[in-house]
């Protein structure tokens, strides 16, 4: 087996003339795209923020996109979960000439799967009307690093064809195996990754730090994409879970001897993604803060260490005595000489010690909830 990704540069902020120039590459457009075809190109615009943030895809991308859906007679929706989208193109109204925008949250749903085999999903997930009736699928993610798995892609902008709080689903269920569950409910028919402005650091922890990389990456592989946008962020493919389980789930190829990668880009050498915290590094803390880890997978454990990063360099003006007040439970941990103070029990596996403080689900939870939640009991530490 083997894949194809292919890449363009933007150059002179040409976005509409380079996506027909990277399209043509794949066969051109009407390959996927036919008079009549009900068209959702899901972007990746779950936040409110601009172009040039690195939070979103570029709306004028998803524009030339919708355009060249509808000359080619295609009946095209931009959707995602809530309405941020709307405020994402209330600057680019032109949206409106070639496509419907629909926010996920205000539709429909019925219940799909689970698909066979499925790794953790073993029960129906919810999806929407125009996730249901749509012919063609094209799937538009920002490239960016992320603090829970790595990167961000092709693989986990399926996220957001789950309406409401209904991604909380994945994240209790075990994140990285649930993105490739849902990568099998749900067919994608084209990649289209957005590098104009990439995100690097340590988002969702805090917003990260936007970089101008002025590229775009295609495909009908949504493993082998991130494959490559794995190798281009500075990770080694089969680090990353999602795409190491994609390829042994047969969703795709992470191997990159076996993706034909071809196009005009060229990495730009003098650029370099910041990687978020490992799972190690929870360890610097423990001189900080009372951390009880043993056992603790090293999700939770990057998980924690990337909260308590973003924790201390947002609230620089700490009392460190106080700070010694807090305690963090993750995993199977030996609770024998627990210090007095406030605890946080962060995780799935670390449930049985619920009763005892804060608890936090997830497998791994979610980073900014780690954050706020050490804000609060250090905060509740001046009230005792």
């Amino acid at each position: 087996m083997e894949a194809y990704v292919f890449a363009k540069t933007v150059e002179n902020n040409k976005i509409e003339e380079s996506l027909e120039l990277l399209l043509l590459k794949l066969g051109g457009l009407g390959k996927f795209v036919s008079n009549g075809n009900k068209v959702l190109i899901k972007p990746n615009m779950f936040l409110e923020a601009s172009a040039e943030s690195g939070l979103i895809t570029h709306p004028k991308l998803i524009i030339a996109l919708a355009k060249m859906c509808k000359e080619l007679g295609a009946n095209t929706l931009v959707g995602e979960r809530n309405g941020n989208i709307h405020k994402n193109f209330e600057h680019y109204p032109e949206i409106y000439n070639y496509a419907k925008v629909v926010d996920f949250d205000n539709e429909e749903i019925t219940l799909r799967g689970p698909c066979k085999d499925n790794r953790v999903i073993d029960f129906p997930l919810p999806l929407t009307k125009s996730v249901e009736e749509a012919d063609v699928i094209i799937n538009v993610p920002a490239l960016r690093t992320h603090v829970l798995t790595k990167l961000s892609n092709s693989m986990k902008n399926l996220m957001g064809f789950l309406p409401k709080f209904t991604t909380k689903i994945i994240h209790l269920a075990g994140l990285d195996d649930a993105i490739v569950d849902l990568n099998k409910l749900i067919n994608i028919d084209l990649t289209i990754t957005d590098a104009i402005y990439s995100l690097s650091g340590y988002y969702p922890s805090d917003l990260g730090q936007a970089m101008y990389t002025n590229f775009l990456l295609a495909s009908t592989d949504p493993v082998a994409i991130d494959a490559i946008a794995a190798d281009i962020v500075g990770y080694i493919p089969d680090e990353i879970d999602t795409i190491r389980i994609g390829n042994l789930t047969g969703i795709g190829i992470s191997d990159l001897k076996k993706i034909y990668f071809k196009g005009d880009f060229k990495k730009n050498t003098s650029q370099k993604y910041h990687h978020p915290k490992s799972g190690d590094d929870i360890y610097r803390y423990q001189d900080k803060l009372n951390i009880y880890c043993e056992n603790a997978c090293e999700k939770c454990r990057r998980s924690l260490a990337n909260a308590i990063y973003c924790f201390y360099n947002e609230n620089c003006n700490l009392d460190l005595d106080r700070i010694k007040k807090l305690n963090i439970i993750t995993g199977s941990a030996d609770l024998r000489n627990i210090k007095k103070g406030s605890n946080l029990i962060f995780g799935n596996c670390s449930k049985k010690y619920s009763e005892l403080g804060l608890y936090i689900a997830g497998c791994p939870p979610l980073t900014g909830q780690a954050k706020n939640a050490l804000k609060k009991l250090y905060m509740q530490t001046f009230e005792d």
